[in-house]
């Protein structure tokens, strides 16, 4: 027959929402020695509802666990407004502790060996300075550009048309040029008869 666990962890309610950690641990001072394990979930108030901060404990004993049941059930918190609050203790329903995982990678300390990380070494060290031309400069180039645009368009720069676009119409014209040549140069008449109408 499997053997029974002493009960050791608790689980403390009713605590006022406004308590923080801080406060929570000094009130427990005497007694956080016995511990090994602590969780703290803070409590909410807002003008409609209120919910109490909770706290879970487990002792290395089942008597530091009965004393502090006896010492702390009734402690007493009181809030700005003179609103008091009476801590409830209980014994935790799950008495499980979740235990610290503690996951070693095995490429740490490994990276002055891998050869990805030994190229890029190489690759930096041998880099040779690259200089961008200054924003001056390439700002009197992308105007020069535009200048000469605007000399082979009569003065008025062309519309930009996205690539997009581009290979929509190129499919259009591929699709146009399939068939019988009948039914190329109907097709062909529709589109423009199409195009006239949307200009």
């Amino acid at each position: 027959m499997k053997e029974t666990k002493p009960k050791t962890k608790v689980v403390v309610r009713r605590l006022p929402p406004f308590l923080t950690l801080d406060l929570f641990l000094k009130s427990i001072e005497p007694f956080k020695n016995n511990t090994d394990y602590f969780h703290f979930v803070a409590g909410k108030q807002t003008a409609k509802k209120k919910q109490h901060a909770v706290a879970y404990l487990n002792f290395k004993d089942q008597p530091s666990m009965s004393t502090f049941m006896d010492k702390y059930s009734g402690h007493t918190f009181v809030d700005p407004k003179g609103l008091e609050y009476r801590a409830q203790v209980q014994i935790a329903p799950f008495q499980k502790v979740p235990k610290a995982k503690k996951k070693t990678d095995p490429r740490k300390g490994t990276i002055e060996n891998d050869p990805d990380f030994l190229s890029f070494v190489e690759k930096m060290n041998n880099a040779v300075d690259f200089h961008l031309p200054s924003a001056e400069v390439q700002l009197e180039k992308r105007l020069q550009e535009e200048r000469e645009l605007m000399a082979e368009h009569g003065g008025q720069l062309p519309p930009i048309i996205p690539p997009l676009l581009v290979d929509l119409k190129a499919k259009k014209l591929a699709k146009l040029n399939q068939g019988k040549p009948s039914e190329r140069a109907e097709r062909r008449k529709k589109q423009k008869d199409k195009d006239r109408k949307e200009r």
